[in-house]
């Protein structure tokens, strides 16, 4: 049999230098444990949201705003019905356009009725996902530079690789090497993937706290009529995440894509006062 049928046959080993992707490494430290992790930090979140704010539930409504966008408002308190969908969409009652903030107050009154309890329950419900939406989209974004820092310089490793193959047969024993190390480094690379998400959660973790219990955030989350806030940040907190994603799944070409999450006709900005 021939050199060139031995080459060809299935099970004969890679040659050096070839396209072929190598074997992919083990990855540390484990992923099930960083996913544990998270599991962890956002049920803590969670918790310490739902008991901070959990005296709201004895709240009653106000005079302020609360009678003319629920208890004297014909439109909402009737709850979900066509009629009131149009309206929500085509009016400016109370110098708003907020649809989709009048159809999440219909939709409380269709299935809570005017038991005040509910509709501050609501609030604090979206209070505490935006809270963890903006917790999951720090950690996605700031691991992301790591593992793009290692990533560059993987590539640029490969570079000096090719540029050694290229000084001919006397160096091909140091272009082994040097292959090996660029190797080492897309390696680093993959590992850094994880790693990079290990240092992001704890930062992230503390700014999402800060997020959620914050003074400032009392007001909306206990106020049934600023409906409109939390409800508007938890749409745009929800796009940032989206767009992130798409902007990963691009590479090597640039895009004009860009961020509906406050612009007009956006879910927020139908949220939100405008």
């Amino acid at each position: 049999m021939s050199r060139a049928n031995k080459t060809d046959r299935p099970d004969a080993p890679t040659p050096p230098g070839s396209d072929a992707p190598p074997p992919r490494a083990h990855l540390t430290p484990d992923t099930r444990h960083l996913t544990l992790l998270l599991l962890t930090l956002s049920t803590l979140l969670t918790l310490a949201t739902l008991l901070a704010y959990w005296p709201v539930f004895h709240n009653e409504f106000i005079k302020l705003d609360d009678a003319k966008y629920l208890t004297e408002n014909p439109h909402v308190f009737t709850g979900l019905t066509w009629e009131n969908i149009k309206w929500a969409f085509t009016s400016f009652y109370a110098a708003n356009w907020h649809p989709l903030t009048w159809i999440s107050h219909m939709a409380d009154c269709q299935f809570f009725g005017l038991r005040p309890a509910w509709h501050h329950g609501v609030n604090l419900l979206l209070h505490t996902a935006s809270s963890l939406l903006l917790f999951f989209f720090l950690v996605r974004t700031t691991a992301g530079e790591r593992r793009q820092r290692t990533e560059d310089r993987g590539q640029r490793t490969e570079d000096r690789r090719q540029r050694t193959e290229d000084r001919g047969q006397r160096t091909e024993d140091r272009g082994q090497r040097t292959e090996d190390r660029g190797q080492g480094t897309e390696d680093r690379g993959q590992w850094s993937v994880v790693s990079g998400q290990w240092s992001a959660l704890w930062p992230s973790f503390f700014v999402a706290a800060l997020f959620a219990l914050h003074p400032l955030h009392v007001e909306s989350v206990a106020w049934v009529a600023e409906r409109k806030d939390v409800l508007s940040t938890f749409f745009f907190l929800l796009t940032l995440i989206v767009y992130s994603k798409y902007v990963a799944g691009v590479e090597g070409r640039e895009s004009g894509f860009r961020v509906q999450g406050s612009g007009s006709g956006s879910p927020s900005s139908s949220a939100k006062a405008t």
